[in-house]
């Protein structure tokens, strides 16, 4: 009889964990915050907004600093969960990287900071994708770059 209970107890309690590691929803990329930084000067300017039509015109010393946001459940883990960062220049891939989540602060989020050098001279387009879980999180943003006379 004791060696049932604890059989139905440990079924139990692997049970328990077992939900709640299948009850996590989905990570969002909640963000991509991107900040431009003038080399020349060493100073940050202003971040550049969803709805900036912002463009730069042959400032070949600014670099961009971003940042990608994403959220879920507060305080947990994903270690399947991944984030890849693909930026693109033009039709040539600048940089690409890949994170691995790490555990969501309690309000659910976790920022993965990434840096783009200048100089930059055609359109620039970061895509970033959450992966390593049921439904893919995808955001993109653009910032306009050129070069010429």
């Amino acid at each position: 009889m004791t060696k049932l209970l604890i059989y139905v107890s440990l079924i139990l309690c692997f049970g328990a964990v077992f939900a709640q590691a299948q009850a996590t929803p989905d990570y969002k990329i909640s963000k991509i915050k991107i900040v431009p930084f003038e080399q020349s000067s060493g100073s940050f300017e202003d971040e550049i907004a969803v709805n900036d039509d912002r463009a730069f015109f042959n400032d070949l010393s600014k670099a961009l600093f971003v940042t990608v946001e994403i959220s879920g459940k507060a305080e947990s883990y994903e270690a399947r969960r991944e984030l890849q960062i693909t930026v693109t220049e033009g039709a040539k891939v600048k940089a690409k990287k890949i994170f691995m989540s790490g555990i969501l602060n309690e309000k659910g989020k976790f920022y993965f900071p990434f840096w783009l050098d200048a100089p930059m001279c055609s359109e620039v387009k970061i895509t970033a994708r959450i992966t390593g879980q049921k439904n893919a999180s995808t955001t993109t943003r653009k910032v306009s770059f050129q070069c010429g006379e």
